[in-house]
């Protein structure tokens, strides 16, 4: 009997892997860090994480796009625009036209939002 109240106060290595993810990805590591920091409210290291982890691989439309999106919530529209546009770019190379066409949506509200006084 008190093998089992043992047993399930430590619970099992199996446990253990659900509550630490494995880090098999450097730049889903550095998305996530960015996410962390975002909620906290550090809104400048996020951006120079998501920017790290687009300079780590420059071929992920998902970063970049991660990274236009928080920029253009920061202000920063040029940049941001920027951002979208090589995203909009490397979906369309992959042959994703529909998330490219959502991806110029983007960059249409990021235009209409600097033009507006």
């Amino acid at each position: 009997m008190s093998r089992r109240r043992a047993h399930s106060r430590h619970g099992t290595a199996r446990d253990v892997s659900r509550l630490v993810p494995i880090d098999d990805d450097p730049i889903e590591a550095l998305i996530r860090r960015s996410k962390r920091q975002r909620r906290r409210g550090d809104q400048r290291a996020a951006v120079v994480l998501l920017q790290r982890a687009c300079s780590m691989d420059e071929w992920r439309a998902r970063t970049f796009t991660l990274l236009g999106a928080l920029l253009s919530e920061v202000g920063r529209c040029d940049e941001a625009e920027r951002a979208f546009l090589h995203a909009r770019w490397l979906r369309q190379r992959a042959g994703e036209m529909s998330r490219a066409e959502v991806t110029m949506r983007l960059v249409d509200r990021v235009r209409a939002s600097r033009a507006v006084p």
